[in-house]
C-alpha cells in the first residue's frame, strides 16, 4: 500500500479516537467550573447526540482498520490493525461510561 495513504489513514484513526476523547463526558462538566453550587451529573440530556456521534466514529475507525486489515500483506500490519481496533473499543467503552 502507498505510503502516503497508510499515513493518511492513520492519521484519520488519531483524529477519530481524539475525538472520541473530547466528546467523552457530559456536556455540561463545564457548567461546575463556572458555578460550583451546580453538579453536572444532575443535568438529564435525553438527546443521546453525543452517544451516536461516539458510535458512528467508532464505527468509521473499525472500518478504516478492517481495510487495513484486508490490505496489509505482512503480518506486523495485521496485528496492528487489531491491536488499533481493540484500543479504539477499549476508549470507547471507557469514555461512553460517563455519558
Amino acid at each position: 500500500m502507498n505510503k502516503g495513504i497508510l499515513i493518511g489513514l492513520y492519521g484519520i484513526y488519531a483524529l477519530g479516537v481524539s475525538l472520541m476523547l473530547l466528546f467523552s463526558g457530559s456536556k455540561y462538566d463545564w457548567m461546575s467550573d463556572v458555578d460550583p453550587a451546580v453538579v453536572s451529573g444532575t443535568i438529564e440530556d435525553n438527546a443521546g447526540n453525543r452517544y451516536i456521534f461516539l458510535i458512528l466514529i467508532l464505527f468509521l475507525i473499525i472500518l478504516m482498520q478492517i481495510f487495513l486489515f484486508i490490505k496489509s500483506k505482512k503480518l506486523t500490519g495485521k496485528f496492528l490493525s487489531v491491536l488499533w481496533m481493540i484500543v479504539a473499543i477499549i476508549i470507547f467503552f471507557t469514555s461512553s461510561t460517563t455519558i
